[in-house]
């Protein structure tokens, strides 16, 4: 069983399924749950139907990596649920548009939060 954040989308959402096809279950851990949430593409929604659709194993949990209460809901509940965390993949996090010199503080300061 794995925990995959920032799996709402890209990398994460790629590495999550790339584990459901090899076996394993997968909790899928993002922000982002459903449309309309978020101005970029990608929910957890759309990425556990894409793995349960081709057979695979894998759920959707609402949580912010950047909110210590989150992170211990989420690995309460996977424990609880499934008996055992065998992998966590923290993919959570944003990269802002641009280069560094140009980058505003906030997002420089949320990229690295």
């Amino acid at each position: 069983m794995a925990i995959v954040t920032g799996a709402s989308r890209g990398i994460g959402a790629d590495v999550a399924r790339v584990l459901a096809r090899e076996g394993m279950t997968v909790v899928c851990a993002a922000r982002t749950e459903n449309d309309g949430e978020s101005r970029i593409p990608g929910t957890l929604t759309d990425v556990v139907a894409s793995i349960t659709e081709t057979g695979g194993k894998a759920v959707a949990r609402r949580a912010d990596m950047s909110k210590e209460d989150d992170v211990h809901a989420l690995w309460e509940w996977s424990v609880a649920e499934f008996g055992r965390v065998d992998a966590v993949i923290n993919n959570a996090g944003i990269s802002p548009n641009g280069t560094i010199e140009k980058m505003n503080w906030r997002h420089f300061h949320l990229a690295f939060q």
